[in-house]
């Protein structure tokens, strides 16, 4: 149920008048305060501090869970309220600041001594106390819009039993030197800052991995793909967008890499460029060390005819274009800015997959002509299969 269909229950009886005061989930989002379908309800500053500050001062017994929604400039309120939690066993606090400034958290969030999941966007995060002794029991943290200083990025290392990361468009991640010790996955999303080093101890119990930097960066010293490999051994999935294969290529001229990743089944490659070499040359590198590899999936980014001709030629050279069997792999989709290079890319995929029961190749919202469309897909009928039960999937 709902906070705000609980607090609605206080107008039946006198019975029932404090029961949604002991609720353990107080849901303050957005839906809260302006109904279901958005509704152009208009609170004032005052108004919306006044409400938060009566629920949480009349409420009884643990909060388990809270969701806030803010949509003001900060108010010295907000103190109280993260104290008053961490004094009701707060386990899980989601704090989204929708107003354009950063809001500074007091250090009371620390305080939070039963925190398994952190959820915030668009904060300041004040240092610890000297004397604090970490978040033991945080499992899952999400940090949207946020700038980690040398301290919050020394603790996010050390959180012991910390088995999920997100960070989109966070800054300050030069100071997160090391993940944690038990980090299962991580989701690293328009952070430019992303230091790939931090993956270079070995994380053994990483099992998915998403970095996703919608823009180009630099190559890092002493890191590319080889190394990341090798040091996610247990990894499963794997999300990378163009501009990361751009930075791990370095390396990938070898074509074949010394090193097997066996257990991963699942690679999403986004924003993906067959005009360039170094992209290219990076997947290729990535399936030849992806022996049970179950499932790929490759959305092409609009591009020019620079560098395609380059790729091209590196293609149609005998022997340079080719990888091992992919004995497991079973679906392939294709999706958007199908070029001649991605056929080629397809025509391969067909004949090193004995197992493959699906391709898709999704061509919708492009503009090609209808006559250019019969032609690919003639084409990609054409090509041979290593499996006989492969079906062709093209979406127009």
């Amino acid at each position: 149920m709902s906070t705000r269909n609980a607090a609605r229950t206080s107008i039946l009886s006198k019975k029932w008048r404090y029961i949604w005061s002991t609720h353990p989930q107080l849901i303050l989002d957005h839906e809260f305060f302006y109904g279901p379908e958005g509704k152009n309800i208009q609170w004032t500053p005052s108004e919306y501090v006044k409400v938060i500050n009566k629920i949480l001062i009349v409420h009884n017994g643990t909060i388990q869970k809270f969701n806030l929604h803010i949509p003001f400039a900060q108010s010295p309120d907000m103190d109280l309220w993260i104290l008053i939690l961490s004094r009701h066993g707060i386990k899980e606090l989601i704090l989204d600041n929708a107003y354009s400034q950063p809001y500074k958290l007091p250090s009371y969030l620390f305080s939070c001594a039963e925190l398994t999941y952190l959820d915030l966007c668009n904060f300041i995060i004040s240092d610890p106390p000297l004397e604090f002794c970490g978040l033991c029991n945080l499992e899952a943290l999400y940090l949207v819009k946020i700038s980690l200083s040398p301290m919050i990025g020394s603790l996010i290392s050390t959180l012991p039993v910390l088995h999920g990361l997100y960070l989109n468009s966070c800054a300050g991640l030069e100071n997160l030197k090391v993940m944690p010790p038990k980090l299962s996955w991580l989701d690293v999303e328009d952070s430019h800052e992303f230091q790939w080093q931090c993956l270079k101890i070995s994380n053994s119990n990483l099992q998915v991995l998403y970095v996703l930097l919608y823009k180009e960066v630099e190559q890092q010293k002493d890191f590319n793909l080889m190394v990341l490999l090798g040091n996610i051994t247990k990894i499963t999935t794997l999300w990378l967008d163009g501009f990361s294969l751009k930075v791990l290529a370095a390396g990938t001229e070898k074509e074949y890499l010394p090193i097997k990743v066996h257990n991963l089944a699942k690679v999403w490659l986004t924003s993906f460029q067959f005009n360039d070499l170094e992209q290219v040359l990076c997947a290729l590198c990535l399936l030849r060390s992806s022996p049970n590899l179950q499932s790929l999936s490759i959305e092409i980014s609009k591009f020019t005819n620079d560098g395609m001709q380059h790729v091209l030629n590196y293609m149609e050279a005998s022997g340079n274009f080719d990888i091992e069997l992919l004995n497991e792999l079973q679906t392939v989709e294709l999706k958007s800015c199908i070029s001649k290079a991605a056929l080629h890319f397809a025509k391969l995929l067909f004949s090193r997959s004995p197992s493959l029961e699906q391709m898709t190749i999704d061509n919708r919202g492009q503009s090609i002509n209808a006559n250019e469309q019969l032609r690919i897909a003639t084409e990609l009928m054409r090509f041979p299969r290593a499996s006989t039960k492969a079906e062709l999937i093209y979406l127009l």
